[in-house]
């Protein structure tokens, strides 16, 4: 065989397995590829299996977190309308105790009767009554020790007012008048200066 023939059979021998040794690889990578696919996609599919899980639990965990919230403002609100309900009474009936104590100083209408004992006795039974009912209703007064001080003032005026009036009548006037000016009518604004304050009623 000449030595042309003899390079030119080495040349394509070469180029033959340089074929196939090419496309060997060539078909290994693809197979490694393949087999990259599928772990690729398994992987993703149990991320995509805990993402879920981990999306129940939050919602989960946020329903949860939703219901307190909805339970304490459902208490929240009606611990709030039942203090407003309370401390507006205790007001109502303050007030009412006021106006009997000035008429009895001073007449409020044409018709009133001023000086009248029993004007006294009307009062010192509506001051019992607001005195249970804010006894009863204590777990609704932030500052309880000032309140209760407050209506001790209140009661102690009162009685100096039925005390003076037993003594000396009529002519104790200008003493009872004095008492609810400076006494009672300063415990009362106090009084209705700390409901104001405790509602908020300000803002």
């Amino acid at each position: 065989m000449d030595p042309y023939t003899t390079a030119a059979l080495v040349t394509a021998t070469a180029s033959i397995i340089a074929v196939a040794l090419s496309t060997k690889m060539t078909s290994k990578n693809h197979q490694q590829l393949i087999e990259d696919n599928k772990l690729s996609r398994k992987q993703l599919e149990e991320m995509n299996k805990e993402l879920k899980n981990l999306e129940a639990i939050q919602e989960n965990q946020l329903a949860h977190l939703q219901t307190k919230l909805d339970m304490m403002t459902y208490i929240y609100k009606t611990n709030h309308s039942k203090r407003v309900e309370v401390l507006t009474s205790f007001y109502s009936q303050l007030a009412e105790i006021k106006l009997v104590l000035q008429s009895f100083v001073v007449p409020l209408f044409n018709h009133s009767v001023t000086g009248d004992p029993q004007t006294l006795k009307d009062a010192a039974y509506k001051f019992e009554k607001l005195y249970k009912y804010s006894s009863m209703n204590l777990l609704y007064f932030r500052n309880v020790e000032k309140f209760m001080q407050s209506l001790g003032d209140l009661m102690a005026s009162i009685n100096m007012m039925q005390n003076e009036d037993k003594a000396n009548g009529k002519s104790s006037w200008k003493i009872q008048a004095n008492t609810l000016i400076s006494d009672i009518n300063p415990i009362l604004k106090n009084i209705g200066d700390e409901i104001r304050e405790e509602l908020k009623l300000d803002l």
